[in-house]
């Protein structure tokens, strides 16, 4: 009788974790395997749409053009040369999978199946850790990961930044594990306690040097948790001094490396939201009931689309979860002791901050960190969310049923089982449907994984062959897009009311011209092909870039990108455009001018539209070396010089820059790029200027030039100018990072000594002082 008990006994508990973990496991698994397989990389595929295909293209150029750890990795590809987004794949294994060689959707699916696993087993192990149990914790992380994951993303109704930035798994790890490490620190033995330490500074680096800026936004969320869980036990309360010090430890290391500095002196150069009113611009009226009267009158959690998070069950399945861990919540605080109250508490508390954020955020009040989405920041709590949701469910079970134990063990299999088998019925009878049979044969057999190339028609082939750029290459010119002639098409698929072009037609026609010719002649659809382009887009747009493009490249009706993260060419001024490099223009229409010959035209695979190749006579590709030196006396003064621009033998100078007199023109310019900048020679009987296609910055370096021979200055507002004496042969380096931050900061102050007050088209208004860039460049501005 006892071996049958035994048996019985075992072959339950079996069955238990068969049920509790094992198939849960391998059905969403194999859910989110099919679902990464078939689903397009549109909008919830991998790498997805725009921002997706563009983080892709990001971390692998990274690896291709930048060296270890670099935190200031630098492109030749945008905007006349431009950072990287420093989001390094070098501590990220998801974004370092992607340097796999293998075809590009096998890369992302590697890069998907290391984040799904860094994504999953941190949680877990945080859950474990915040005392949720074993099975309870594995319900937590299934429900969470079929809730926001490819492809259930695509039926829940939230934003789908895991298709578009999965780093984000990444940074949710690193802060999940540095958690654990530092709750581990201090009840053990102090070298148990200082390795656990070490795991801490490793993780918290990881997060930073992974996504320096997006870092940021994870911090007011783990540091309330920490803060609370500091206090729950009596053994975290004994351990607060040796974790006190490790925090304390860990920020003084990270200002030494200049962690801070750096983080202060990029926002300080960045175009994002530069529009954004100053720090408590309200003033005295914050202390009047009727603002916040009249604030709240226009807060509504159904209404705007930055709420999307907001407790609205009308809108969106977010709303049920976050009523569950209120209810969750509330039972934990009330019932549970120690870390689970702790946990809950910081839940609670941070639904109601991040709530309170969205209100205030409604008139900017806190200025430029209003930056920090709101929806980001409920981002980084939603994996909390569903760990006290389902245990304050597990509160409740053993409240309720403390007189039935063999019920409560069953219960975590029961529900594991059935949300996986539920999901699996979702994909199967909703999300697997909707999807396009892609045409081909994949591994075994399989439909292949379901990519949308890139496609590469004569006008991308020619631009390949003749501008596209390798490490030691000849630079040979930007190409931009240019969607303003009279009969263009894009205008007529997108009607307005006037002839002024806008930022929405550019974004219009990424979609327009996919659909027509499958290709957006935009962004990463050439970046990938390695063709370098005169429009910029991210987050490290500059805001020096971002003014030129704005005042030069417009008419006076036009509007830019109002937050500043996008230039495109609205107007057509080829010799602004051969100053900068740019030597082929993309039209959706006919072009007229002496300046330009039509190089080829390309016809939709309908018939029904046209797109023209033209290619701008005498582009600048490292050669132009001016004679005639111009000093204006400001901002506006350069621009209004630049609007008349005699051609390439003039150089526009800002007071109080100055050069020597008596130039002559250079001979046998040549400038290649390579990693990390680029390579000049040429040849001059005295002494002779370069202007370069090459965005100004105080952090380029002659490298083997004397520097009595050689020197670098600011050019026609936005190029670098070099002048050297009888022959250059030296590399210009790209020298920003953390042991170089005091160039980036020269270049915010002269964001302040050049260009503050000045009449700028900059987001379709006039600047004034408290608009100006110098005062926005002393505000963090973190990207997002």
């Amino acid at each position: 009788m006892m071996t049958a008990r035994f048996d019985f006994d075992t072959l339950t508990n079996y069955l238990r974790v068969l049920m509790t973990y094992i198939l849960p496991l391998i059905i969403t698994a194999g859910v989110i395997l099919c679902g990464l397989w078939i689903v397009p990389d549109i909008l919830y595929g991998m790498y997805a749409n725009v921002d997706g295909k563009w983080m892709s293209w990001n971390h692998r150029s990274i690896l291709e053009w930048s060296s270890f750890l670099d935190f200031g990795p630098y492109s030749p590809f945008a905007g006349t040369g431009s950072l990287f987004l420093p989001n390094l794949p070098w501590l990220n294994p998801g974004a370092l999978a992607l340097g796999i060689p293998a075809p590009i959707e096998y890369k992302h699916l590697f890069s998907y199946f290391v984040y799904l696993a860094e994504l999953t087993l941190s949680m877990y192990l945080l859950f474990l850790e915040l005392e949720l149990g074993r099975r309870y914790s594995f319900t937590a992380v299934l429900l969470y990961i079929s809730f926001f994951f490819i492809p259930f993303n695509s039926v829940t109704g939230v934003p789908s930044w895991y298709s578009l930035a999965p780093f984000f798994c990444h940074q949710a790890a690193a802060m999940n594990l540095a958690t654990v490490a530092l709750l581990r620190c201090g009840p053990s033995t102090f070298r148990a306690s200082l390795l656990w330490g070490l795991v801490f500074i490793a993780c918290l680096f990881s997060a930073f040097a992974s996504a320096p800026m997006f870092n940021l936004v994870f911090v007011p969320v783990y540091a309330a948790l920490w803060t609370l869980l500091a206090f729950s036990t009596q053994v975290d309360r004994r351990a607060l001094p040796f974790r006190i010090g490790l925090i304390l430890v860990t920020a003084a290391a990270f200002s030494i490396i200049g962690l801070p500095s750096y983080i202060l002196a990029t926002a300080a150069v960045s175009a994002r939201d530069s529009g954004i009113p100053p720090f408590l611009h309200p003033g005295m009226a914050l202390l009047t009931l009727d603002y916040w009267a009249g604030l709240i009158s226009r807060f509504s959690t159904c209404s705007d689309q930055q709420g999307a998070f907001l407790i609205c069950i009308s809108r969106t399945s977010a709303a049920w979860v976050q009523i569950a861990a209120l209810v969750g919540g509330g039972v934990m605080i009330v019932f549970d002791k120690g870390r689970r109250r702790a946990l809950a508490i910081t839940v609670v508390a941070m639904i109601f901050l991040l709530h309170f954020y969205f209100l205030i955020g409604l008139d900017y009040v806190l200025g430029p960190l209003h930056i920090v989405g709101f929806t980001y920041l409920y981002w980084t709590l939603f994996p909390l969310l569903f760990g006290v949701a389902v245990a304050g469910v597990a509160t409740i079970v053993r409240l309720g049923l403390r007189n039935h134990l063999s019920i409560t063990r069953w219960i975590p299999a029961v529900a594991n089982s059935a949300i996986s088998i539920i999901f699996l019925i979702i994909f199967v009878k909703v999300i697997s449907v909707r999807q396009p049979h892609i045409a081909g044969d994949g591994v075994l057999g399989f439909p292949p994984i379901a990519h949308i190339p890139v496609h590469e028609g004569a006008i991308h082939q020619y631009l390949e062959n003749h501008i596209a750029l390798r490490p030691g290459d000849d630079f040979r010119g930007y190409v931009g897009l240019h969607l303003d002639a009279e009969d263009g098409f894009v205008r007529k698929h997108y009607p307005i009311p006037t002839k002024a072009m806008s930022h929405e037609i550019y974004v219009y026609a990424r979609d327009l011209l996919p659909k027509q010719f499958g290709n957006m002649f935009q962004l990463s659809d050439l970046w990938n092909s390695n063709i370098p382009t005169i429009e910029d887009y991210g987050q490290w747009l500059t805001k020096q870039m971002f003014m030129f493009n704005s005042d030069l490249l417009t008419g006076p009706q036009d509007t830019v990108d109002p937050k500043g993260v996008a230039t495109h060419v609205y107007r057509f001024a080829p010799e602004l455009m051969a100053m900068l490099g740019v030597r082929y223009i993309i039209s959706d229409g006919a072009l007229n001018g002496s300046l330009i010959t039509e190089v080829m035209r390309e016809t939709s695979p309908t018939e029904t539209t046209i797109l023209r190749l033209y290619e701008v006579q005498n582009a600048n590709l490292g050669n132009f070396s001016p004679t005639k030196v111009v000093t204006a006396d400001s901002y506006d003064d350069a621009v209004l010089h630049l609007q008349n621009l005699q051609g390439p033998d003039t150089v526009i100078l800002l007071r109080p820059t100055s050069v020597p007199p008596d130039v002559v023109s250079a001979r046998r310019a040549r400038l290649t790029v390579i990693r990390g900048g680029y390579h000049i020679e040429a040849q001059s009987s005295g002494t002779s200027l370069l202007v370069l296609p090459v965005q100004f910055s105080h952090c380029w370096r002659l490298v083997g030039q004397p520097e009595n021979k050689a020197g670098i200055f600011r050019a026609n507002i936005v190029q670098t100018g070099i002048y050297f004496k009888s022959h250059i042969d030296a590399d210009l380096r790209f020298g920003f990072g953390l042991l170089n931050l005091s160039c980036r900061k020269q270049d915010g102050d002269d964001m302040y000594t050049y260009f503050s007050g000045s009449r700028s088209k900059m987001h379709g208004h006039h600047m004034n002082p408290s608009e100006s860039l110098g005062f926005m460049a002393r505000y963090m501005r973190p990207g997002g």
